[in-house]
């Protein structure tokens, strides 16, 4: 084919291929509009889904702040309880040390009455121990005597004794209401680790489903873009060919 058949070729082809040209823009244009809507509509629906889990996300991560808050106030009132407690112990060893002192001394005071005259125990009686009014008529001998002023010293001792007793089992009672504080301060401790733990899993989870929902949309844009091109060589190949045949 010389050059003046290309050209008269080209000129009756010309017509044609701007009409065929015109409908393919047309086409391309028509697609471009509804791939536009598709796609904005995806987006649309990608932002709504992402939006929400990102809010979800936000109210559980204000959840776990507030726990965290709620967890420091625990572990604060735990060290509280921990302090009081390791006072209490300090209190109940003195206690102990007392009662020691006390027994002891109950223990000795026979020995300690023996080298104390009997008329020094029984002036201790009449004045000190019971200065009552009233005529003596009944006489007691020496051992009754340091028997009667044994028994006196014996019962104070004891008193003291029953007391510091008493006084260390209230100190027992009050350390057992310490250690049930702490016991149900750490149990509630673990059950808000324990429900931040299951918020922070939901979080991840929803993070997982962002990032699923994103390549999701990402592959989706791949393949739509490797369609067009493809749709679009396809209609250049068609029309080349109509045009080719047409001449």
């Amino acid at each position: 084919m010389d050059l003046k058949k290309i050209i008269d070729w080209i000129g009756k082809s010309l017509g044609r291929l701007k009409t065929i040209g015109v409908l393919v823009l047309l086409v391309l244009f028509a697609l471009s509009i509804w791939r536009g809507g598709c796609d904005r509509q995806e987006a649309n629906d990608l932002l709504e889904k992402v939006t929400g889990l990102d809010v979800k996300n936000d109210i559980l991560m204000r959840d776990v702040e507030e726990r965290d808050s709620l967890l420091i106030a625990k572990d604060q009132r735990i060290l509280e309880l921990q302090d009081s407690l390791g006072a209490s112990d300090m209190r109940v060893g003195d206690l102990e040390y007392d009662y020691d002192e006390l027994a002891a001394e109950l223990a000795h005071l026979s020995d300690s009455l023996l080298r104390i005259p009997a008329d020094t125990s029984y002036e201790f009686l009449v004045d000190e121990a019971y200065p009552y009014p009233g005529h003596l008529k009944y006489p007691f001998n020496e051992p009754q005597v340091k028997g009667i002023h044994l028994t006196f010293l014996e019962n104070i001792k004891l008193d003291e004794i029953n007391l510091n007793l008493l006084t260390q089992i209230n100190e027992r009672d009050y350390q057992l209401e310490l250690k049930d504080t702490v016991v149900y301060e750490q149990a509630e401790a673990i059950m808000l680790m324990a429900e931040s733990r299951l918020s922070l899993d939901s979080i991840i989870i929803n993070k997982d489903e962002v990032i699923e929902l994103q390549d999701e949309q990402i592959t989706k844009v791949k393949r739509s873009r490797t369609i067009w091109q493809i749709l679009l060589g396809a209609i250049i190949t068609v029309v080349t060919a109509l045009a080719i045949g047409g001449g």
